[in-house]
């Protein structure tokens, strides 16, 4: 081989290794620390919504109005978290009432139904609105009490738990996420946010509550019970209103049949 075409050689070579290593270098800058996304939303909840309630009780301490002001919040709150990780979901706590009429304020942001419960004779199915909100909040714009742009939209995906006698300022809640049960400390007057990685692959489901990861445990027998004594309704029980495979494996109580459509797998 002559030197010119050692030369074309060599170049090719080095040619060839400048292409491979921004080829890795884009593919490395892409990657996130899923975890670390976890506990930066975490924080950020609880920094804001601290905040956001204090102003909002030195407005007015009226149930509708925190209600309506809270789940603004959590409505603002969701667009904000979109922006940072739009594969995370969330369900909202906070127990704002005094020792004598204890009541929960329970904000569903996922993308299906959720069963909630204090008490196991009273357990309660809220609707999941993380489809309805846009992403596009800024982190300085959560805070104001003033105008309530998402309480109308996340209205239907929030619900009132009425919690008797807990004992202790410190109580346990439990929900069950399509058949996986999970339980999450509340306190009272300190709003608690669960986050959720809503990937539908064979990975475990990750979920960050009590500024910790916690696994779940096997629900889908409390689900069927508490379908059994309600029966059925459009809610998380039926079946027949999921109208694609997809919103049909949201919910393991459901199968889908190519011929029939989604159906109860019992």
């Amino acid at each position: 081989m002559n030197k010119r075409g050692q030369i074309y050689l060599l170049m090719a070579i080095i040619f060839g290794f400048v292409i491979y290593t921004l080829a890795v270098n884009v593919n490395t800058a892409k990657k996130t620390d899923p975890d670390k996304d976890f506990i930066l939303i975490s924080e950020n909840y609880d920094k804001e919504g601290e905040k956001f309630l204090n102003s909002l009780i030195r407005v007015q301490f009226d149930e509708n109005f925190v209600k309506n002001g809270f789940n603004d919040f959590t409505g603002k709150f969701t667009s904000y978290s979109k922006t940072i990780d739009p594969g995370f979901g969330f369900i909202y706590f906070y127990d704002y009432s005094d020792r004598e009429n204890r009541k929960l304020i329970v904000g569903n942001h996922l993308d299906q139904e959720i069963l909630v419960w204090y008490n196991e004779d009273n357990k309660v199915s809220i609707l999941g609105c993380k489809t309805s909100i846009r992403a596009g909040y800024s982190f300085g714009e959560l805070g104001s009490a003033t105008s309530f742009d998402f309480a109308d939209i996340v209205s239907s995906c929030s619900d009132t738990v009425t919690i008797l006698d807990p004992g202790d300022d410190i109580y346990d809640i439990n929900y069950i996420v399509g058949n996986i049960k999970y339980t999450s400390s509340i306190l009272e007057g300190v709003p608690e946010i669960v986050i959720l990685s809503e990937e539908r692959n064979e990975q475990e489901r990750r979920v960050y509550t009590n500024h910790k990861f916690k696994k779940g445990e096997s629900g889908i027998n409390d689900l069927r019970s508490y379908c059994a004594l309600v029966g059925s309704q459009p809610f998380i029980c039926d079946c027949t209103i999921r109208k694609n495979e997809n919103e049909c494996s949201i919910n393991d109580l459901c199968d889908w049949d190519d011929q029939i459509g989604c159906v109860d797998n019992g």
